[in-house]
C-alpha cells in the first residue's frame, strides 16, 4: 500500500536488456519503463525497470506479471500461453 511503483532489478545470469525485454513485452500486451533514465550516471542499469501498477486491475497485473516473467524466463524461445 501507499506506492504505485515496483522497481526490479533482473538477475544478471539472463543476460536481459530492459530495452529488448520492453520491445517483446509490448508485443505481449505488457509495459513497463526501462530503468535506464532514472540514473545519473551509465553502468549496470540496463537489467532494472520500473512497474507502474496504479492503473490496472488486480487481474490484468497478475496477468501482466505472468506474461513479463515468462519473457525473462524464456529468452528466445515461445514462452507457455496463459489464459487472459
Amino acid at each position: 500500500r501507499g506506492s504505485l511503483f515496483f522497481w526490479l532489478t533482473l538477475n544478471q545470469q539472463f543476460q536481459i536488456d530492459s530495452r529488448d525485454l520492453l520491445e517483446c513485452a509490448i508485443e505481449r500486451g505488457v509495459a513497463f519503463m526501462p530503468g535506464e533514465p532514472f540514473f545519473a550516471t551509465d553502468g549496470g542499469q540496463s537489467v532494472t525497470i520500473r512497474l507502474n501498477f496504479s492503473h490496472a486491475s488486480e487481474h490484468a497485473a497478475n496477468r501482466g506479471l505472468k506474461n513479463l516473467a515468462d519473457l525473462i524466463c524464456y529468452p528466445g524461445a515461445t514462452p507457455p500461453t496463459h489464459k487472459r
